[in-house]
């Protein structure tokens, strides 16, 4: 994956929603406490003037939308998945 947006020019320095056993950048946050995370709770990172990866729990999709429609100059890849009988 790295590879692919590395082609696209992307640097993602940071990543919105992971764990010590997911995260894909040394930048991220954790729905709780970790002592490696950056912090806890993705939502209220900043994310205005930064590129972001962004792949929440399906249950915070709707607010992640809300967040990105609110916050300035940002650039984010956003893992959502598609559930055909949903």
């Amino acid at each position: 994956m790295t590879t692919a947006f590395q082609q696209l020019g992307l640097t993602l320095p940071e990543d919105m929603f992971a764990t010590k056993k997911n995260a894909k950048y040394t930048i991220y946050f954790s729905p709780s406490q970790e002592d490696v995370a950056t912090g806890t709770g993705g939502l209220q990172a900043v994310w205005s003037n930064k590129t972001i990866f962004i792949n929440p729990p399906l249950t915070l999709m709707g607010k992640v939308v809300q967040q990105l429609r609110i916050v300035s100059n940002c650039t984010a890849v956003v893992i959502a998945m598609v559930w055909p009988n949903q």
